[in-house]
């Protein structure tokens, strides 16, 4: 019985020594395990993201004297900003401006239901259109958006703008952004 604690001793050095010596092949086996986890996130941001570039225009309407130019320079691989510049009809040029708060994977998803669930016009069988107003268009997306599940730190800012070519008014709705357009004319 004397020679029992002793044994034990001898038998839970043995143990430790073996962990020891396969430790370092641990921590191998696990940083290549966290590693490729980590390549095949940045894999999959990276198809978000080229799809969510593939969401923003590459091109915008051309208007006799009138230019359109945008830069996108996410903070991350992917967020939630977004814009779009498009024709309504033969006289009027929608321009859409959207942020959703935060970045990342869920502000991308935010962005991409944004642009699934707003409406700017509807077209009647007949060929007739109805383009709506933006303040209709801003109001309508905050019902489908708060129809959602969504938490409530995810939020979405927008401005939307509709310009009249003929008339060269723009008419507009903000929902959250708390700046007026600036129209920049030749001087």
């Amino acid at each position: 019985n004397v020679q029992r604690p002793y044994q034990n001793l001898r038998e839970a050095e043995r143990k430790l020594s073996v962990y020891v010596d396969n430790l370092e092949q641990l921590v191998a086996t696990r940083t290549a395990e966290i590693t490729a986890a980590n390549e095949s996130l940045m894999n999959n941001l990276d198809y978000a993201k080229n799809i969510l570039l593939a969401l923003l225009p590459t091109d915008f309407p051309v208007i006799e004297g009138m230019g359109f130019s945008a830069k996108y320079m996410p903070c991350e691989n992917v967020g939630g900003d977004f814009y779009n510049v498009f024709k309504l009809d033969d006289e009027n040029i929608g321009i859409l401006i959207g942020d959703v708060a935060g970045h990342g994977v869920s502000a991308a998803m935010i962005n991409v239901f944004i642009n699934q669930n707003i409406h700017f016009k509807k077209e009647y069988d007949d060929g007739r259109q109805k383009i709506f107003t933006p303040g209709g268009v801003l109001m309508n997306c905050y019902h489908t958006y708060n129809q959602m599940p969504f938490p409530d730190e995810m939020y979405v800012v927008l401005f939307y703008g509709i310009y009249n070519t003929v008339s060269h008014e723009l008419t507009y709705s903000s929902a959250g952004m708390n700046t007026r357009p600036l129209i920049l004319e030749k001087g």
